[in-house]
């Protein structure tokens, strides 16, 4: 049984204390795991999709007003990766929206080191 599931247990049972130890443990395997990964892994265009998707998840579309968006099924489909450049598929989202491909180039160019370039599929 894994710690978030005895966790989860103990929580339903009444038992913070050791529930919360469950939880710790569960977060110390977690940084482990992660601090394991070489720092210089290779970064996938699985990687970069999932943080691109992430990142619309927890955008707001009031500070993107006027664009033609789709919220309700805004995605990054399919990356590419060639060289030190990435390119970015988001369906969904207008060709002429400016602000929120250039916040994801952004975001994505810091994060990865890579040139990111946005292709928005409407």
């Amino acid at each position: 049984m894994k710690h978030t599931d005895r966790a989860r247990v103990l929580l339903e049972h009444g038992h913070l204390p050791d529930a919360m130890r469950e939880i710790r443990s569960a977060m110390d395997d977690l940084k482990a795991r992660i601090s394991s990964i070489p720092d210089d892994a290779p970064i996938t265009p699985a990687d970069i999709q999932f943080f691109v998707n992430q990142d619309l998840a927890q955008l707001k579309p009031e500070d993107f007003e006027g664009e033609a968006i789709n919220w309700a099924d805004l995605k990054c489909d399919e990356v590419t990766i060639s060289g030190d450049e990435a390119y970015i598929w988001i369906s969904e989202l207008s060709p002429e929206c400016s602000k929120l491909p250039a916040f994801i180039e952004t975001r994505m160019s810091q994060d990865t080191g890579m040139q990111c370039t946005v292709i928005c599929e409407w």
